[in-house]
């Protein structure tokens, strides 16, 4: 079997991956993913704040996109930081920053750093939080 998937909903399906484990070729990796990705609502929240923040606040005397601001408020959730010289060797580059893998307790922790610091920054919210 090259690659496989399956979700583990029902006896029966727990049954095919044991079988599938006990069948597979020594060295076979085998991965196991909490199916609680962030939702689409969640999702959905993040960008219109975030967009809210940068246009009501600068950061140290510059306005940040708010791509640069979801980067800041994914380096404070104590996720770790990867930090590399860039490629061209003027200043570094955090590789961690991506939301994508998030869960969805993860993402809401996120949401509330972003609407705590937009309250404690007086921002306006277009869109008022659910």
């Amino acid at each position: 079997m090259a690659q496989a998937s399956i979700r583990l909903v029902t006896d029966r399906a727990r049954h095919t991956a044991a079988t599938w484990a006990w069948n597979a070729d020594p060295g076979t990796l085998v991965t196991f993913a909490s199916p609680d990705k962030r939702t689409v609502t969640q999702n959905a929240a993040m960008w219109p704040a975030l967009t809210d923040i940068s246009e009501q606040v600068q950061w140290h005397g510059q306005s940040l996109s708010p791509d640069q601001w979801k980067q800041l408020f994914l380096a404070d959730m104590d996720r770790g930081a990867l930090m590399v010289p860039a490629l061209n060797g003027k200043g570094f580059v955090n590789l961690n920053t991506s939301s994508s893998a998030l869960r969805v307790k993860e993402f809401a922790r996120l949401l509330d750093a972003i609407y705590k610091f937009g309250a404690d920054h007086d921002v306006i919210w277009r869109v008022p939080r659910s």
